[in-house]
């Protein structure tokens, strides 16, 4: 279970630095 909330929290973090990044190269561009 702990296992997977931290999985979880991983993907999270992944896909919100992913947005921050796609939107900063669209503000650039």
């Amino acid at each position: 279970m702990l296992q997977i909330a931290r999985l979880v929290r991983g993907c999270l973090s992944c896909t919100l630095e992913m947005l921050c990044y796609l939107s900063s190269a669209t503000t650039k561009n």
